[in-house]
């Protein structure tokens, strides 16, 4: 569930084939593009693309329970990645593939790979891909994340959480583990069950400062530490508008028939969506106010954008509730 700029990948991020690396002598490790591209099987549906293979180091399991010729594994992420992204959309978030950072991009990319390949169950990149795959239009880029082989969507939200990075970054360059990691490991509830992590208590909030370079330490804990009592203090109902959500999303089960969207349980997701949009203004400020063109890897996981967003945290809800006066 890392996160990675590289100089590769689908909807995200601008790839060149730099020579193989070697690893050893008389052996060779293909380099990130072309390992991508060696991927044989491709599983589509609307804009997301599914690559994956049926053999080898990468191979995915063989289920196939619909006896169509196609993977379980690989139907299950994409019918995961998918439910997760029409679930945001219906909420009112960003398309990643048409916001000013990301337009131009064709498709969103998911890459199914060895978990030793990956070093963790998967992996977002940041920036356009361009992999010049046979039949694409010249110079075609895409979004992408990939997913380790051991992952099983129906039992695993890992699809659902690179999902949410790849809208992060659309939006926002602020990269802070706590924030990133924090806000994905709670956009795991959309699609689980309960809006907020198993026996979270509501507590006061902001935390005290010295808690406060605790949170900025962290990662996925922050769920539980700083936006879990926060989101349980701003969103008490915690229920997700049915009203609003598809109705295939509703219905959408996994091969075995398991329900994709177990509940409407979803605490925050307004607030969510909020800060989003407010840390797209504020990272703009940032990168005038720093004299940056682009966005060094430096800056954007900077310890001085620790202050900057929890600042606007505290903005967004300073603003919620004088609105609710």
């Amino acid at each position: 569930m890392r996160r990675r700029s590289a100089v590769l990948a689908l909807p995200l991020l601008l790839a060149l084939d730099s020579a193989p690396a070697v690893d050893a002598p008389g052996t060779k490790r293909l380099s990130h593009a072309a390992l991508r591209r060696s991927l044989p099987h491709v599983l589509t549906k609307e804009r997301i693309r599914v690559f994956y293979a049926t053999e080898g180091e990468h191979a995915v399991t063989a289920d196939d329970l619909n006896q169509n010729d196609i993977p379980d594994q690989a139907e299950d992420v994409l019918i995961q990645t998918r439910a997760a992204w029409r679930l945001w959309a219906s909420l009112g978030f960003a398309d990643p593939l048409t916001t000013p950072r990301y337009q131009g991009s064709r498709w969103l990319d998911v890459h199914l790979l060895s978990r030793k390949t990956l070093g963790s169950n998967g992996v977002a990149y940041d920036e356009i891909q361009r992999f010049g795959r046979e039949g694409e239009p010249k110079g075609a880029g895409s979004l992408c994340f990939d997913v380790a082989t051991s992952v099983k969507a129906p039992a695993n939200l890992t699809p659902a959480h690179e999902l949410f990075h790849i809208l992060q970054n659309s939006v926002c360059f602020l990269k802070n583990r706590w924030f990133t990691e924090g806000t994905a490991r709670w956009s795991e509830a959309a699609l689980g069950r309960g809006g907020l992590p198993a026996g979270l208590k509501p507590a006061a909030w902001p935390p005290a400062d010295d808690a406060l370079q605790d949170v900025f330490a962290g990662a996925y804990d922050t769920a539980r530490s700083y936006w879990g009592p926060l989101l349980a203090l701003e969103d008490p109902g915690g229920r997700l508008p049915e009203e609003r959500l598809p109705q295939d999303l509703k219905e959408a089960r996994y091969i075995n028939g398991e329900r994709v969207l177990k509940d409407f349980d979803l605490t925050g997701w307004q607030f969510i969506g909020e800060l989003l949009q407010a840390l797209d203004a504020a990272d703009d400020l940032i990168q005038r106010e720093r004299g940056l063109g682009r966005w060094p890897e430096a800056e954007q996981f900077s310890p001085a954008n620790n202050a900057v967003i929890h600042r606007v945290v505290t903005e967004v809800v300073a603003r919620r509730r004088s609105s609710r006066r």
